[in-house]
């Protein structure tokens, strides 16, 4: 397990137990200022919390952080997009641009198909893990492409009846 770690905010880590009971040992002073974080929490806690740690003395409560801290943008990587653009889910970015030129008329009726199809593997890929984000752009792809083949199945039909 990674775990990060924030020394009056500022952070460092990933570390693994074995590496911060280490640090522990070597300052017990440590959990006294320490918050600890990793995957699978939501926020920071404090580090006599995290199981798996022995102290040699008791942890009176650390300071309260200035700033609260937020998780490391582990898997975000901090991109500059601001979690806008899900660049880690694909499937779902192309079924968003799809959809969209799926509406324009005869040409957009194979990119609807795509985009339907890949919508769908985007927002199954997001539903397996929701930190790649991607949940409106698959969504997106999906309704416009339904939308899309459905009108140009409609346009497809009458051509045929009126020939």
């Amino acid at each position: 397990m990674d775990i990060h770690l924030s020394i009056n905010g500022e952070r460092s880590g990933p570390f693994n137990l074995a590496k911060l009971q280490e640090m522990i040992n070597s300052d017990d002073t440590l959990a006294e200022r320490a918050f600890v974080w990793h995957s699978g929490l939501e926020n920071w806690i404090e580090m006599h919390q995290l199981d798996g740690l022995q102290f040699s003395r008791p942890v009176p409560p650390p300071p309260s952080p200035g700033v609260p801290c937020s998780p490391p943008n582990q898997s975000e990587g901090g991109d500059a997009t601001g979690g806008i653009i899900p660049y880690k889910n694909p499937s779902a970015l192309i079924a968003y641009y799809l959809g969209i030129v799926g509406l324009l008329p005869f040409i957009g009726f194979i990119f609807a198909i795509a985009a339907f199809f890949l919508g769908i593997r985007g927002y199954s890929r997001y539903r397996k893990n929701s930190i790649i984000k991607g949940q409106i752009h698959a969504w997106i792809g999906i309704l416009l492409g339904a939308l899309s083949i459905f009108y140009h199945t409609i346009i497809i039909i009458a051509m045929i009846s009126n020939s």
